[in-house]
């Protein structure tokens, strides 16, 4: 019986996994795909760069559920470490995972730069903002677009970074 659970646990991680590798690919995808869009497009209609204030929610959204993933991971790691099922297999699979405890340092490298990389594109989205802000223009439809922009990619800069922060305590539980 107890070794079914683990078998079920061991493979819960593994389809997280799976689905945290999914959503990167994802997020890579659509960040280029935004992206040329944006710049790819913008010489033919100003107003197209829009777009790229997409990118910073992308990214949050991403990151969100990867923290998610990983806080699974996580829980269901911090529960193989802390039972004694009494058999074999079982063992093993405890063994392996206070194995990972000690080594979850090797490993915390991919999560830094998952959210580094959305803090990243949301000040490349800041920096097209201010580029395309012309103080001497009034009030109209040309502003709309670089204000978007700078909300935007501050909203991307502050909650990667607090997606960041909370990274750093789900790998507490480790």
């Amino acid at each position: 019986m107890s070794d079914d659970i683990v078998v079920k646990l061991r493979d819960e991680i593994i389809e997280s996994q799976k689905a945290r590798s999914e959503f990167i690919k994802w997020k890579l995808l659509l960040i280029a795909m935004i992206g040329s869009i944006g710049y790819g497009l913008e010489k033919e209609h100003e107003q197209v760069s829009l777009v790229l204030a997409l990118i910073p929610f992308v990214c949050i959204y991403v990151d969100h559920v990867c923290l998610h993933n990983d806080a699974r991971i996580m829980v269901i790691g911090d529960f193989l470490r802390s039972q004694d099922f009494n058999s074999h297999n079982s063992n093993i699979a405890r063994a392996y995972e206070l194995h990972c405890a000690d080594r979850r340092n090797d490993f915390i490298d991919e999560g830094f730069v998952l959210y580094q990389c959305s803090i990243f594109v949301s000040i490349v989205v800041l920096i097209t903002a201010l580029i395309k802000y012309k103080p001497n223009k009034c009030l109209d439809m040309d502003l709309l677009t670089p204000i978007a922009l700078l909300i935007s990619a501050a909203i991307g800069i502050y909650y990667s970074y607090k997606l960041l922060c909370k990274f750093k305590d789900v790998q507490k539980i480790a």
